[in-house]
């Protein structure tokens, strides 16, 4: 059955010699993969290159629910999102962001407030024009909210601002785990959760404890996938972010 509907790219592979592997996030239904025939010869590549990390496409669509790979008709972009395209810092968030969607996602169902979130952080990231090394960990924060394991914040307080990561709240005492958040990378989560990439407050801090906070929140979503998520591209935000 075709059907026409939105969708997010979150990653791409090689298939075959000119045809494209989409992995995508829709908005009827939910994490999808798709295959793209013809899009990686000389006459077409500038085609494979409208799938780049984030875009956002409008597509006709044959879906069977039987099947784990489904394919794409027709599509266009709906927007040019020039700044993730051509800004290098905003388009290795954006790599991060739908690296940390496909590693997360797994539901085949509409969730349309998950899709919402995920649209207007692109569209968010694309625009912003201050605090552009902060975005991807707003988002990385807020996720989690969508995905069934939300963290408490209600125990947050002077004496309580370590974050422990398999309880999902903030306590008086370090979490020993290893991985696990110190201080500084708590305080700051808190900060993340309280905030929205749109009117976020600039993160004053050097580019290695942006990292290392990282690091810890991508440990709270190993912890909770039950497996690690072995991310490639904070090492690349982290070359691009460092000081």
């Amino acid at each position: 059955m075709t059907e026409s509907l939105f969708l997010i790219v979150l990653n791409t592979r090689p298939f075959s010699e000119s045809s494209l592997l989409v992995y995508a996030l829709t908005d009827k239904f939910g994490r999808q993969n798709y295959l793209i025939k013809g899009v990686r010869t000389a006459k077409n590549k500038g085609l494979a290159a409208l799938f780049h990390p984030l875009s956002v496409m409008e597509v006709q669509a044959c879906h069977n629910p039987k099947k784990e790979l489904q394919q794409l008709r027709e599509y266009r972009k709906c927007m040019p999102l020039e700044q993730l395209c051509f800004d290098v810092r905003k388009s290795a968030q954006a790599m991060f962001i739908g690296e940390l969607l496909y590693k997360t996602i797994r539901e085949v169902e509409a969730n349309p407030a998950l899709f919402n979130f995920v649209y207007e952080s692109v569209i968010a990231l694309n625009d912003a024009h201050t605090n552009p090394s902060d975005q991807h960990l707003y988002f990385a924060a807020s996720l989690c909210r969508f995905l069934g394991y939300a963290p408490s914040c209600t125990g947050y307080s002077p004496g309580s601002e370590y974050f422990h990561i398999a309880r999902g709240e903030f306590t008086s005492q370090p979490d020993l785990v290893p991985g696990g958040f110190t201080l500084e990378t708590s305080r700051m989560f808190y900060q993340l959760l309280n905030g929205t990439s749109r009117d976020s407050k600039p993160l004053l801090c050097p580019g290695s404890l942006r990292h290392l906070f990282l690091q810890h929140l991508v440990r709270y979503y190993d912890f909770h996938m039950d497996k690690p998520l072995n991310l490639k591209s904070p090492g690349v935000l982290h070359q691009i972010f460092s000081t």
